[in-house]
């Protein structure tokens, strides 16, 4: 019994440290709440595990044995964790984009002839949208500009011109 309470004590452990190393290489930003809000919660069911198997009926010896010689969490949990963190990541993943892409179309609005930039960004491509006069050299200069801020390939960058 002694080596599941220092088992969970060391996965308890583990798993705060790797928290605060996700807390602290978090950007600054809007999305820095959610995360925190994401990791916290897996450290309190990771702390109430236990509490939660005794009110399930289980005894102690049976969260410990099951501790000790098992997987640490019952399926059930591992699926619902897995989907949990699948969905604040996938939330994360598209805030992220929109705000990649709104200040990608920032930039490009400060280069000169054009008023407007929209800027799509779907899997390793980018799709930008520019209401302006095209001159000589603005369409590679935008494709080059959108490519080295997404650190994407200039072929996967499309540039629509959209006329005044």
């Amino acid at each position: 019994m002694y080596t599941a309470i220092v088992a969970w004590a060391t996965r308890l452990t583990f798993l705060i440290l790797f928290a605060t190393l996700m807390e602290m290489l978090l950007p600054t930003g809007e999305l820095r709440r959610y995360v925190k809000l994401l990791l916290g919660l897996v450290v309190l069911v990771a702390i109430l595990h236990p509490v939660m198997a005794f009110f399930r009926g289980e005894t102690y010896i049976d969260v410990l044995l099951r501790t000790e010689f098992s997987a640490p969490w019952p399926d059930t949990s591992v699926e619902q964790g897995a989907a949990l963190g699948e969905a604040a990541l996938n939330t994360v993943a598209d805030a992220l984009t929109r705000e990649v892409a709104r200040t990608l179309e920032l930039e490009l609005q400060g280069l000169p002839d054009i008023e407007t930039a929209q800027v799509s960004i779907v899997h390793q491509r980018a799709a930008v949208h520019v209401r302006g006069q095209p001159t000589a050299g603005l369409t590679d200069q935008v494709r080059r500009t959108v490519a080295a801020y997404l650190q994407i390939a200039v072929d996967h960058v499309d540039v629509h011109w959209i006329p005044r």
